[in-house]
Order: structure tokens, then C-alpha cells, then sequence
């Protein structure tokens, strides 16, 4: 799609996740053993033949700068359509929301030849194409197009977007993280919307000093603005809350998720880790669980997610639990549903425990 660009925009500041963010932007935040979130919707639009793509971040921009490097991976780092980070003009503590990011970068869309803007944050999880939206967007000559997802309303996430519609499939009212959900209809925060009317809205919106993209500039005009919704039928895991990143992340040990999201048409790119495999010794025991390479298992997992090069010890015992990058997990200890961030050393014999619902979080460089 060669007149079709991306933007992913970063700029969220979630709250609902302790201190898994409190040195990085949600875009880093690790996910499913090797991956971070911002993989999945950058591959989404590589897969899509998508290779004009600028990211905008405000906040903790240098763990993203070091995920995404080059962009070789994703195969961003041509001379012209390529990968753009954007970030503020300059370091202030006002909030400027998205809009007032997009507008300080004006001249980025000015200079790109494409004409159609793929609009999405980096809190999803999936494996899309996005070549029938487009199309869908094209056809029905729709000035916004809303990517949502059909639900249970019971099992509709806090943070969420919900969007109504009319047999057309033109949506007709938009609601943002509603406390009584209304309908069912959770978008994907995934938007497609022609470039010279995003950078309309942007001005508009600047201009009137509102801050958000989509409470200001589309809920509030849903009536005057052509919106439609198009319907997506996969696989998603959208990541708004601690609760919804341990769930996630579990649920991919289930084969069905695992193969919606990896076994699909479209790779999920991510950074390369110059490590060896994963070596199990003869005292590990491990059951239901993903390993990632450069660990080194001594004792006891089971239904875990284990991040590069972590050490588990002989004697340990962890279940249900999430153990990123470079943590070691000495001889005796015991945890189960907890979430242990970068470089965390759990000594012997200790006990960590959480709750299905109520995650253990240790935050990075701790020793306990």
C-alpha cells in the first residue's frame, strides 16, 4: 500500500500499571518472552506494506530509541520511507497531547507522499492486515474509519473505547473509558484517515487549545464527520491495565492464541538478542512455560514466561509468573503470580506470592 503511511502514537501515560513504566513508555513494555508491545502494531504495518512509519513520543524516548535501533528488523531503514521518531520541540511539563505533538511535526506529513494515514497506539496485540480496511475506508469514501471488535459487554476492559452504529456500519456515537458499557463495539484505537484531514483536525484543535486527537477532535464531531467502523475479526489482546498485561501474556501459553498471533501470515519482528539457546540442566523441571533464549534453568517452572537471560536456580519453584530480562532466582526461593521486571534478584528461600487478579509487581534492579 504504497500511499498508505503509519502513525503510532505513544504518547499515552497510563496509570494503572505500578512501577512497570515508571522508566518506560508503554510502547517497551517487554511482552510474551521476547517481544515488546510496540512490535506488534509496528510488524502489523510492515505486513501491510506499510514503510513510511513515524512514531511520536513524548516520554521516555531513549528505551525506545534502544529497542528499535535501526529499524533494520522491521526493515524501516531506507533512504526516504523509513522509520521517524518524533519527539518534542522541547522538554516542558505542560501537557500538550497528542494533537499538540502531531502539530509540532506538521512539516513530517507535509513531506510525505502518501495520502492515507494509519492512526494507532501501541497498547494491542495482534497479527492485521491492513489492506481490507483500507479498502473498506476507500469504498465507502468514509473521512474516519474506526477498526473495533465485537464483544461480550461483561468482558469489555477499563480504558476502553466504545463505539455505536447504524446498519451502514457508520458510527453514531463514541464513548471514552465509559463506566456503565453501552455496547460492545470496543475499538481498536486503530483510526484511517486521509493526511490533509488529520492535519486539518490538528490545527483545528491546536488552534482551540484542545489536546486529544480522538476525545476532541472525533467524538466531538461524530455527527458533522463521516465515521465509520470496520469490523475485525482476529485474534486482539489490548493492554490497558496490569491485570489485562498478566492476563495477555499468560493466555499466549494457551496453543490457540499462540497460533493466531505467531502461526498467521505476517511475522512478528522484534530486536535481535545475540544469545545462545536456552540450557536446561539436569535438575530443571519445566511444564506449560516459554523460555527465551540465553536462560539458564536449574529448577522448577510451570505455566511461565521467562525473558532472556534469566537464571533459575536449583530449588526454586515458580509458577504463574512473568520473569524478565536478566533476573536471577536463587536456590529455595518460591513464587507464584508475580511479575518480576528487569535485573531483579530474588535470594534464597524467599516467598513471593500474589494473586491471579492481583499480581505480584517487583520493579527493575531490586534485590530481595
Amino acid at each position: 500500500m504504497k500511499n498508505v503511511m503509519g502513525v503510532i502514537n505513544v504518547t499515552e501515560s497510563p496509570d494503572m500499571f505500578q512501577g512497570l513504566i515508571t522508566n518506560r513508555t508503554l510502547a517497551t513494555l517487554p511482552f510474551g518472552g521476547r517481544y515488546c508491545l510496540i512490535d506488534f502494531i509496528l510488524s502489523n504495518m510492515v505486513n501491510s506494506n506499510i514503510y513510511n512509519v513515524g512514531i511520536f513520543a513524548k516520554n521516555y524516548s531513549r528505551s525506545l530509541m534502544d529497542h528499535i535501533g535501526t529499524a533494520s528488523e522491521w526493515d524501516l531503514n531506507k533512504r526516504q520511507d523509513r522509520l521517524f521518531i518524533l519527539t518534542p520541540h522541547q522538554t516542558t511539563t505542560d501537557d500538550i497531547g497528542d494533537a499538540g505533538l502531531l502539530y509540532q511535526h506538521l512539516d513530517y506529513f507535509e513531506r510525505s507522499t502518501q495520502d492515507v494515514v494509519v492512526l494507532a497506539d501501541s497498547s494491542t496485540v495482534s497479527n492485521i492486515n491492513f489492506t481490507d480496511a483500507v479498502q473498506f475506508h476507500l469504498d465507502k469514501k468514509a473521512d474516519i474509519t474506526v477498526m473495533y471488535q465485537s464483544r461480550d459487554v461483561l468482558k469489555v476492559k477499563p480504558n476502553c473505547t466504545l463505539i455505536d452504529l447504524d446498519a451502514n456500519q457508520r458510527v453514531t456515537g463514541m464513548e471514552i473509558n465509559p463506566f456503565y458499557r453501552r455496547s460492545k463495539n470496543m475499538s481498536l484505537k486503530i483510526y484511517i484517515i486521509s493526511k490533509t484531514l488529520l492535519m486539518e483536525l490538528v490545527d483545528q484543535l491546536v488552534s482551540r487549545g484542545e489536546k486529544h486527537i480522538v476525545m476532541d477532535g472525533i467524538v466531538k464531531n461524530i455527527s458533522s464527520l463521516k465515521v465509520y467502523g470496520f469490523d475485525y475479526q482476529g485474534y486482539l489482546a489490548c493492554v490497558c491495565s496490569l491485570q489485562s498485561y498478566y492476563h495477555h501474556n499468560m493466555n499466549l501459553l494457551q496453543p490457540e492464541v499462540w497460533g493466531e498471533l505467531f502461526s498467521k501470515p505476517g511475522l512478528i519482528y522484534t530486536k535481535f538478542i545475540n544469545a545462545p539457546p536456552a540450557n536446561y540442566r539436569n535438575t530443571a523441571k519445566v511444564k506449560n512455560s516459554i523460555v527465551a533464549n540465553g536462560c539458564v534453568i536449574e529448577g522448577h517452572i510451570e505455566n511461565c514466561i521467562i525473558f532472556p537471560d534469566v537464571k533459575v536456580e536449583a530449588g526454586a519453584y515458580v509458577k504463574d509468573s512473568l520473569i524478565m530480562h536478566r533476573s536471577v532466582l536463587k536456590t529455595g526461593c518460591h513464587l507464584q503470580n508475580v511479575i518480576l521486571d528487569k535485573e531483579v534478584t530474588v535470594t534464597e528461600n524467599k516467598h513471593l506470592v500474589g494473586d491471579w487478579n492481583y499480581p505480584l509487581v517487583v520493579e527493575k534492579k531490586v534485590s530481595l
